[in-house]
């Protein structure tokens, strides 16, 4: 029914020589490097079984550079990457299978993001963290997972700028300790 998505400004592409995305550009990739989307899905029936409506959350990165920068800002601050997607309830999904992913029964989606990215090349460079809420979610739940993608998106991109800005993640500690349930 609506979508809402932040991503990159123009100037970001501009800096990397690259082009605008769609729709800017109706000639530019569906790819905008990091993006986070808020989608309101309808629920729809089906022959045996419907789907109620429900909010999808979506922290995404879908770019060789960008995949690249988040790879290097789980290596530098692996603690809180695991303490973040854990609290956020998200699920990781990927455009391509990887065996070592799907082989991966039991595991947590932190687990599931690490064999992703012991794969050193993925394709189509995309992965998403998703979140799904359906009608009798609570707004605190849902806003709790939204601050967490916006502060993994703000994060990444301190990584993918042209002078990269390693450290703010830091600048998140406030509610990274109140994700973590340490107060703050």
């Amino acid at each position: 029914m609506a979508e809402f998505r932040l991503r990159p400004a123009n100037g970001y592409y501009a800096k990397l020589n690259r082009r605008l995305p769609r729709p800017e550009d109706p000639h530019g990739f569906d790819a905008t490097g990091l993006a986070v989307s808020m989608a309101l899905c309808r629920g729809f029936a089906g022959q045996d079984s419907g789907t109620p409506p429900f909010v999808a959350l979506d922290f995404e990165v879908w770019g060789a550079h960008e995949r690249a920068c988040f790879a290097r800002l789980l290596r530098d601050h692996r603690y809180l990457i695991e303490m973040l997607v854990t609290r956020s309830g998200a699920a990781l999904f990927t455009s391509c299978p990887f065996k070592n992913v799907e082989a991966a029964e039991y595991v947590s989606t932190f687990e599931e993001l690490e064999l992703y990215f012991a794969n050193e090349v993925d394709p189509e460079n995309q992965f998403a963290l998703q979140c799904k809420f359906g009608r009798h979610a609570r707004a605190t739940d849902i806003k709790h997972s939204l601050q967490i993608a916006l502060a993994l998106y703000d994060a990444t991109m301190g990584y993918c700028l042209p002078q990269p800005q390693r450290e703010r993640i830091l600048e998140h500690g406030c509610f990274a300790a109140r994700a973590l349930g340490n107060g703050g």
